[in-house]
């Protein structure tokens, strides 16, 4: 596929593997540049590993815990992933476990946000350099009265809607230079409140 006509996690991912090879070029081979992924889903207010199975997830989700003035979802797993071919199998493995549904608008609607991490290690001796990046897809808004969910698709609707008017909140209030930014109002902002920018917030999305 051309580079025109991927989308922006695939271009992502094609730029962090054409700079490595020029990392590793330039360092004649001195430093090596590895890749791994980690992929996690908010449904309902909950944390699940899309790369673990549903009939596998705990019903509970997986926890938050702070560390080093960041959240992190413990027990969440990571993939080395070599290539881009790496990529595309990894990717479509977990997008499968990904929560969806239809509705009157959609007939595979997302049910969840989904949070993909790439961290990037660079190694030259003794010395270790690791970058993550991050790439959101959020669940879009819903109109209940237009949608004719169910009592379930209900559910999911109000849990994504809730954290949808957060994150709003918590772009407004970094704008605005609040000292307070309600951050753990839902899972998907606490778990990405170090993702959220504090400069250039209008770009967040």
């Amino acid at each position: 596929m051309k580079l025109s006509e991927r989308g922006v996690i695939p271009r992502l991912l094609s730029g962090i593997y054409r700079r490595g090879k020029k990392v590793t070029k330039d360092s004649g081979g001195e430093t090596a540049v590895t890749v791994a992924l980690s992929y996690y889903e908010i449904y309902n207010d909950k944390v699940y590993d899309l790369f673990e199975p549903p009939e596998k997830r705990s019903l509970a989700g997986l926890p938050l815990r702070e560390k080093d003035g960041k959240t992190v979802v413990v027990g969440l797993s990571e993939r080395a992933c070599d290539d881009l071919k790496d990529f595309e199998r990894l990717y479509i493995e977990a997008n499968n476990n990904r929560s969806t549904a239809g509705t009157k608008l959609n007939a595979e609607s997302s049910r969840s946000h989904a949070i993909l991490m790439v961290k990037v290690i660079q190694t030259n001796g003794d010395e270790t350099l690791i970058s993550t990046a991050s790439a959101i897809d959020l669940a879009g808004s819903e109109d209940n009265r237009r949608t004719e969910n169910n009592k379930e698709r209900l559910v999911e609707s109000a849990s994504i809607n809730k954290s949808l008017f957060v994150l709003s909140s918590c772009i407004d209030a970094i704008g605005r230079g609040d000292k307070r930014i309600p951050y753990r109002c839902v899972f998907s902002t606490y778990s990405s409140k170090h993702r959220i920018p504090r400069q250039n917030c209008l770009d967040a999305n």
